[in-house]
Protein backbone atom coordinates (compact mmCIF):
# COMPACT_ATOMS: atom_id res chain seq x y z
CA UNK A 1 0.00 0.00 0.00
CA UNK A 2 1.67 3.06 -1.13
CA UNK A 3 1.58 5.54 1.59
CA UNK A 4 1.03 9.48 2.06
CA UNK A 5 3.50 12.19 0.35
CA UNK A 6 3.85 15.13 2.59
CA UNK A 7 5.85 17.99 1.22
CA UNK A 8 7.19 21.18 2.29
CA UNK A 9 4.94 23.69 0.44
CA UNK A 10 7.27 26.95 0.59
CA UNK A 11 7.71 28.23 -2.92
CA UNK A 12 10.38 30.71 -3.36
CA UNK A 13 10.10 33.50 -6.40
CA UNK A 14 13.62 34.58 -7.14
CA UNK A 15 14.08 38.46 -7.94
CA UNK A 16 11.04 39.30 -5.44
CA UNK A 17 11.62 41.45 -1.89
CA UNK A 18 10.42 39.00 0.53
CA UNK A 19 8.46 39.85 3.97
CA UNK A 20 9.07 36.39 5.79
CA UNK A 21 11.55 34.06 5.70
CA UNK A 22 11.14 30.83 7.85
CA UNK A 23 13.77 30.07 10.68
CA UNK A 24 16.82 27.46 9.24
CA UNK A 25 16.19 24.85 11.49
CA UNK A 26 12.61 23.89 13.11
CA UNK A 27 11.11 20.72 14.73
CA UNK A 28 7.77 20.09 15.88
CA UNK A 29 4.34 18.15 15.35
CA UNK A 30 1.70 17.97 12.87
CA UNK A 31 -1.64 17.05 12.76
CA UNK A 32 -3.16 16.52 9.52
CA UNK A 33 -6.97 15.31 7.81
CA UNK A 34 -7.27 14.61 4.37
CA UNK A 35 -10.10 13.58 1.63
CA UNK A 36 -9.58 12.49 -1.23
CA UNK A 37 -11.50 10.79 -4.18
CA UNK A 38 -10.10 7.47 -4.66
CA UNK A 39 -11.66 5.77 -8.11
CA UNK A 40 -14.62 8.38 -7.47
CA UNK A 41 -15.48 6.92 -3.95
CA UNK A 42 -14.90 9.32 -1.25
CA UNK A 43 -11.77 8.46 1.38
CA UNK A 44 -10.62 10.11 4.61
CA UNK A 45 -7.56 9.53 6.20
CA UNK A 46 -5.73 11.58 9.77
CA UNK A 47 -2.12 11.58 10.36
CA UNK A 48 -0.25 12.10 13.63
CA UNK A 49 3.12 12.93 12.84
CA UNK A 50 4.96 13.54 16.14
CA UNK A 51 8.45 14.51 14.55
CA UNK A 52 8.76 17.01 12.03
CA UNK A 53 11.65 18.21 11.50
CA UNK A 54 13.19 20.69 9.02
CA UNK A 55 17.03 21.76 7.99
CA UNK A 56 16.79 24.40 4.70
CA UNK A 57 20.67 24.80 5.29
CA UNK A 58 20.68 21.36 4.10
CA UNK A 59 18.15 20.79 2.01
CA UNK A 60 16.43 18.35 4.30
CA UNK A 61 13.19 17.25 5.92
CA UNK A 62 11.65 14.52 7.98
CA UNK A 63 8.68 13.41 9.66
CA UNK A 64 7.59 10.08 11.67
CA UNK A 65 3.95 9.11 12.73
CA UNK A 66 1.40 7.31 11.98
CA UNK A 67 -1.24 7.24 9.12
CA UNK A 68 -5.49 5.86 9.83
CA UNK A 69 -7.40 4.89 7.13
CA UNK A 70 -10.52 4.25 9.27
CA UNK A 71 -9.39 2.54 12.05
CA UNK A 72 -6.57 1.29 10.72
CA UNK A 73 -2.91 2.73 11.79
CA UNK A 74 0.08 2.76 9.60
CA UNK A 75 3.49 3.73 11.03
CA UNK A 76 5.31 6.07 8.50
CA UNK A 77 9.10 7.58 8.39
CA UNK A 78 9.41 10.26 5.66
CA UNK A 79 12.65 11.43 4.06
CA UNK A 80 12.47 14.86 2.47
CA UNK A 81 15.28 15.89 0.20
CA UNK A 82 14.95 19.35 -1.42
CA UNK A 83 17.66 19.85 -3.21
CA UNK A 84 16.74 16.82 -5.59
CA UNK A 85 13.47 17.58 -5.39
CA UNK A 86 12.52 13.99 -3.99
CA UNK A 87 10.86 12.25 -1.19
CA UNK A 88 11.36 8.96 0.31
CA UNK A 89 8.63 6.95 2.30
CA UNK A 90 9.59 4.21 4.30
CA UNK A 91 6.60 2.04 5.70
CA UNK A 92 6.71 -2.02 6.63
CA UNK A 93 10.11 -1.95 5.65
CA UNK A 94 9.52 -1.06 2.03
CA UNK A 95 10.40 2.34 0.91
CA UNK A 96 8.71 4.44 -2.45
CA UNK A 97 10.44 7.22 -3.81
CA UNK A 98 8.27 10.71 -5.33
CA UNK A 99 9.10 14.11 -6.68
CA UNK A 100 7.96 17.15 -4.55
CA UNK A 101 5.50 19.30 -5.94
CA UNK A 102 7.95 22.22 -6.31
CA UNK A 103 10.94 23.57 -7.15
CA UNK A 104 11.57 25.19 -3.89
CA UNK A 105 14.58 27.72 -4.03
CA UNK A 106 16.40 29.20 -1.03
CA UNK A 107 17.10 32.54 -0.16
CA UNK A 108 20.38 32.77 1.67
CA UNK A 109 19.81 29.12 2.92
CA UNK A 110 16.02 30.21 4.15
CA UNK A 111 12.68 29.73 2.60
CA UNK A 112 10.48 33.00 2.24
CA UNK A 113 7.59 34.12 0.95
CA UNK A 114 7.22 37.13 -1.20
CA UNK A 115 4.63 40.22 -0.59
CA UNK A 116 2.83 39.59 -3.40
CA UNK A 117 1.26 36.16 -1.76
CA UNK A 118 -0.12 37.70 1.51
CA UNK A 119 -3.87 37.94 1.75
CA UNK A 120 -3.98 38.44 4.62
CA UNK A 121 -3.33 39.49 8.48
CA UNK A 122 -5.00 38.80 11.68
CA UNK A 123 -4.54 36.80 14.76
CA UNK A 124 -5.63 33.36 16.58
CA UNK A 125 -7.11 32.93 19.95
CA UNK A 126 -8.61 35.46 22.37
CA UNK A 127 -7.93 39.05 22.16
CA UNK A 128 -5.66 38.95 25.81
CA UNK A 129 -3.72 35.40 24.75
CA UNK A 130 -3.18 35.90 20.44
CA UNK A 131 -0.93 34.91 18.37
CA UNK A 132 -0.41 36.74 15.29
CA UNK A 133 -0.26 35.70 11.80
CA UNK A 134 -0.03 36.49 8.09
CA UNK A 135 -1.94 34.05 5.63
CA UNK A 136 -0.40 33.71 1.99
CA UNK A 137 -1.72 32.05 -1.16
CA UNK A 138 0.32 30.28 -3.30
CA UNK A 139 -0.76 28.49 -6.74
CA UNK A 140 1.13 25.98 -8.29
CA UNK A 141 0.12 23.79 -11.44
CA UNK A 142 -3.05 21.63 -10.31
CA UNK A 143 -3.85 23.17 -7.32
CA UNK A 144 -3.61 26.40 -4.93
CA UNK A 145 -2.81 26.69 -1.18
CA UNK A 146 -3.02 28.53 1.77
CA UNK A 147 -0.49 28.93 4.47
CA UNK A 148 -0.51 31.11 7.67
CA UNK A 149 2.83 31.76 9.49
CA UNK A 150 3.49 34.05 12.38
CA UNK A 151 4.04 37.33 11.90
CA UNK A 152 7.02 38.02 14.37
CA UNK A 153 8.86 34.67 13.40
CA UNK A 154 7.53 33.31 10.47
CA UNK A 155 6.61 30.01 12.34
CA UNK A 156 4.04 27.88 10.07
CA UNK A 157 1.03 27.44 12.05
CA UNK A 158 -1.62 25.54 9.14
CA UNK A 159 -2.24 24.53 5.62
CA UNK A 160 -4.72 24.26 3.89
CA UNK A 161 -4.22 22.54 -0.02
CA UNK A 162 -7.02 21.56 -3.12
CA UNK A 163 -5.60 20.03 -5.73
CA UNK A 164 -7.54 17.50 -8.00
CA UNK A 165 -6.78 14.66 -5.90
CA UNK A 166 -9.11 16.24 -2.90
CA UNK A 167 -8.55 18.50 0.30
CA UNK A 168 -5.52 18.31 2.68
CA UNK A 169 -5.01 20.09 5.92
CA UNK A 170 -2.41 20.55 7.94
CA UNK A 171 -1.24 22.18 11.44
CA UNK A 172 1.83 22.93 13.28
CA UNK A 173 1.94 22.50 17.07
CA UNK A 174 5.46 22.22 19.69
CA UNK A 175 7.55 24.23 17.22
CA UNK A 176 10.92 24.84 18.42
CA UNK A 177 14.34 26.06 16.86
CA UNK A 178 17.00 24.30 16.03
CA UNK A 179 17.53 20.16 15.56
CA UNK A 180 17.58 17.94 18.96
CA UNK A 181 18.89 14.91 17.12
CA UNK A 182 20.50 15.66 13.10
CA UNK A 183 20.51 11.83 12.24
CA UNK A 184 17.18 11.73 12.10
CA UNK A 185 17.79 13.15 8.43
CA UNK A 186 20.18 9.81 7.51
CA UNK A 187 17.65 8.06 5.74
CA UNK A 188 17.56 3.76 5.86
CA UNK A 189 19.39 1.75 3.58
CA UNK A 190 16.14 0.92 1.82
CA UNK A 191 15.85 4.33 1.13
CA UNK A 192 19.47 4.94 0.21
CA UNK A 193 19.06 2.03 -2.81
CA UNK A 194 16.99 4.04 -4.28
CA UNK A 195 19.21 7.46 -4.42
CA UNK A 196 20.86 6.61 -7.72
CA UNK A 197 17.88 7.68 -9.54
CA UNK A 198 18.87 11.12 -9.61
CA UNK A 199 16.88 12.43 -12.53
CA UNK A 200 15.29 15.54 -12.16
CA UNK A 201 11.87 15.20 -11.42
CA UNK A 202 8.77 15.62 -13.02
CA UNK A 203 6.38 18.57 -12.98
CA UNK A 204 3.32 19.42 -11.77
CA UNK A 205 2.88 16.78 -9.44
CA UNK A 206 0.20 16.79 -6.65
CA UNK A 207 1.51 16.85 -2.77
CA UNK A 208 0.58 13.64 -2.36
CA UNK A 209 -0.30 10.88 -4.21
CA UNK A 210 -1.49 7.88 -2.46
CA UNK A 211 -2.79 4.68 -3.97
CA UNK A 212 -5.18 2.24 -1.94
Amino acid sequence: MEKLLLVFSLSVIVGQAYSCCMPQKLEGQIGMSIGLKNNGTPLAMTAFYDKWAMDTSIGRGYLSGTIYYGRYPTHQEVFQDINLGKQYELSYGRCTVSPLLFDIKPVGGKYCMPPSDKIMASYKGLPNDTVDFDMYLIQFPGGQMTMSLTTKDCAPLSESIHTTEGVFNMGFMGLTEGITDPSVFEMPQACKDLQPSRKKREVGKVPFIPSI
